[in-house]
């Protein structure tokens, strides 16, 4: 299952006025799912505790 999260990266200097949105996506567009990632890592012997943290990488969007 795949969350229909909006994602936004927005930029702003010392210098500007506003801030600049320099990247947009939405969780949806993950290869893996959250249960996927957890699955794989379990399936290598890994076990998982309380606060360990899943690096999820980077969402590129839907062209790619």
């Amino acid at each position: 299952m795949l969350f229909d999260i909006n994602l936004s990266v927005k930029l702003k200097t010392e210098e500007s006025v506003a801030s600049h949105t320099i990247a947009q996506t939405n969780y949806s567009y993950m290869y893996y799912s959250a249960a996927q990632q957890l699955a794989h890592h379990a399936s290598s012997s890994c076990a998982m505790t309380a606060g360990d943290l899943l690096g999820s990488g980077t969402i590129s969007g839907c062209l790619n």
